[in-house]
């Protein structure tokens, strides 16, 4: 029994990480052609701080996994939603911090150190002021996502993971006639992982029983 589980975990967790790629292999060279090669590029780099921030919590999500897994191990449920509260409000002043740092570090930094085309200055720093405003919904996600782990409700957590990994590639495909802005485009995955947040928080209510409140 144990050994079925963990093989079904495995094969979802290959799903989750399978399925988006395909997505980026048939999404790529698409946006590729229809952002141009500037635009793409500085997508790439805000796909790349999205997925990093997404995990940078400074080991608080692990942290409320382990405190909530030993609780539940105690059967002091009460002391889980202690946790779970606990844990949201640190990730939501972590990510805030970092959300006004990215606003006034990125622009200077990936001025001086990359090329930027001088006609897409002004969709930049838009840009940017989207990510720095969507790093506390990247952190916050953590909470949940910890939560779920405890109460192994890994199945559940890529079944979250699959369809919000594969619209991040896809999203900008389905609206064409905005895919020449990029700041519309970041908005829109600014607005995925908002809704993301949401499943995940929902997942924790229905699945768990439990809510921040």
């Amino acid at each position: 029994m144990h050994q079925l589980r963990v093989i079904k975990s495995a094969s979802w967790n290959l799903l989750g990480y399978l399925l988006p790629m395909v997505a980026g292999i048939y999404a790529i060279p698409r946006l590729i052609h229809l952002m141009g090669e500037s635009r793409f590029g500085l997508l790439t780099i805000i796909w790349g701080i999205i997925g990093y921030f997404s995990f940078l919590d400074f080991g608080i999500g692990r942290a409320i996994t382990f405190s909530a897994s030993r609780a539940l191990g105690l059967g002091e449920e009460e002391k889980v939603r202690s946790i779970y509260w606990t844990g949201s409000i640190s990730l939501v002043a972590i990510g805030i911090i970092l959300g006004i740092l990215i606003g006034f570090l990125c622009p200077i930094l990936l001025l001086r150190f990359m090329k930027i085309p001088a006609e897409l200055h002004s969709e930049f720093f838009a840009t940017i002021s989207w990510i720095g405003f969507s790093i506390p919904i990247l952190t916050l996600t953590a909470a949940p996502r910890g939560i779920l782990e405890s109460f192994h409700k890994f199945s559940l957590l890529n079944l979250l993971k699959i369809p919000f990994g594969v619209l991040m590639f896809v999203l900008p495909l389905l609206i064409p006639s905005k895919i020449q802005n990029l700041s519309w485009v970041v908005m829109e995955l600014v607005a995925l992982r908002f809704i993301w947040l949401i499943f995940h928080f929902l997942a924790v209510k229905w699945s768990c029983g439990m809510s921040t409140s």
